[in-house]
């Protein structure tokens, strides 16, 4: 929505209000049983500073409020000028994007989920890859920003999902034994009405037993999805598909809304399994968080293992798959074959 403020004697009177604003939507709310709160980002443009006309005015407090999300949201930002490259900057990423969904310019690289005790490869995390003809690589961490507040996200969550059970299908016809693929979901995915239906339609369509695809929640994405969404959830679960919390840790979910969820497993963030050889504070939390699913029937899978004490810690807190550099970076699917087993072979 938009608030427009006449008769200002100073920015600071703008701040005033802006704060008085952001604080009143952070307070939480109650829709039937829910208790939800509203994380809210603002934009500020001052005339005739910031623009002459109304379209100006707009699309600079756009772009600020674009700023505050970017910057962790519960906050405003005013406009500045350095804001139209970058803006300038993310259309051309939008504009290129369009161009590699039609051009073939996407590809999914595999990192193996490995058994903590066995060491066998139990699962695979698809994740997302982009060759820009030019450019090389570019960062999903550019990119998919970019995606979601485009809508673009939906059409590439799409093809991700088909481009992975149609590598399943292919290792299966090559007689390879597969394991569990997960896939990365976005907040804005849940919007689709005809999430549940499209999904297990494109699973149907190409073959592969539901169980072995898996969905990637992050715990950031919970706060961005509505009471409706829980439905979804239970509903992909329902269809056999099993859901997985990513990033545990780095959002701030609550126990109560996290104890609702139908998740199979919990995936620790690798920043607190970084350091646990030197910081007490991440050894805490990783044993803790470790408690804690499994107290919730949760599969534990540490991200982000490099180094064999960072393993050797992650056993001992009885975390049961890991996944990072130590074992396999993400590799191509050609690459990643080599940690599938041919049917009737022996471990």
């Amino acid at each position: 929505f938009v608030a427009v403020l006449g008769d200002l004697n100073s920015e600071d009177e703008a701040t005033f209000v802006a704060e008085k604003m952001v604080e009143s939507l952070c307070g939480e709310f109650v829709v039937g049983e829910y208790r939800l709160s509203v994380t809210p980002s603002i934009g500020v443009s001052i005339y005739p500073d910031d623009g002459v006309s109304t379209v100006q005015l707009l699309r600079n407090a756009d772009m600020a409020m674009y700023r505050a999300k970017d910057a962790g949201r519960n906050r405003f930002e005013y406009y500045e000028a350095s804001m139209n490259s970058k803006a300038l900057q993310r259309l051309q990423v939008e504009n290129d994007l369009r161009k590699a969904i039609t051009q073939q310019q996407l590809m999914l690289y595999y990192q193996p989920k490995v058994n903590v005790l066995s060491g066998a490869v139990v699962g695979m995390e698809a994740l997302l890859r982009w060759q820009h003809p030019q450019q090389g690589f570019i960062s999903p961490a550019q990119f998919i920003p970019v995606a979601e507040e485009s809508g673009l996200i939906n059409e590439i969550g799409d093809w991700v999902l088909r481009q992975a059970v149609l590598q399943q299908r292919l290792w299966l016809s090559l007689g390879y034994q597969i394991v569990p693929v997960a896939v990365n979901m976005s907040a804005r995915q849940f919007n689709q009405k005809d999430l549940v239906e499209k999904f297990v339609g494109i699973v149907r369509e190409i073959g592969v037993p539901m169980n072995f695809i898996q969905l990637e929640l992050t715990e950031s994405m919970l706060m961005d999805i509505g009471v409706n969404s829980l439905e979804m959830m239970n509903r992909l679960n329902e269809a056999g598909f099993d859901l997985s919390l990513d990033d545990f840790g780095t959002g701030y979910s609550s126990l109560s809304r996290l104890k609702m969820l139908p998740m199979k497993s919990l995936k620790i963030d690798q920043s607190f399994v970084r350091d646990i050889a030197t910081d007490e504070n991440d050894k805490i939390i990783v044993n803790a968080t470790a408690v804690l699913a499994h107290a919730m029937e949760m599969k534990v899978i540490a991200e982000g293992v490099e180094t064999q004490v960072q393993l050797d810690f992650i056993r001992d807190s009885q975390c049961e798959e890991y996944q990072g550099y130590l074992f396999s970076r993400p590799v191509s699917a050609e690459e990643a074959v080599k940690f599938l087993q041919l049917k009737g072979e022996l471990n």
